[in-house]
């Protein structure tokens, strides 16, 4: 996924979730819950085909 669509995924779960006052905030929180569900996603990935 490119880094663009997962800022923008970010920040609209991050708005969400923070609520429209702190959109920048939970833009930001949101990213960074993108960027973990990412590696976590590409680290089963790498262990799937190592078997």
């Amino acid at each position: 996924m490119p880094p663009l669509i997962l800022l923008i995924l970010g920040a609209g779960i991050g708005a969400l979730i923070g609520g429209s006052t702190d959109a920048v905030y939970g833009g930001l929180i949101g990213l960074a819950i993108g960027l973990v569900v990412m590696v976590i996603l590409i680290w089963i990935l790498m262990k799937a085909r190592n078997r």
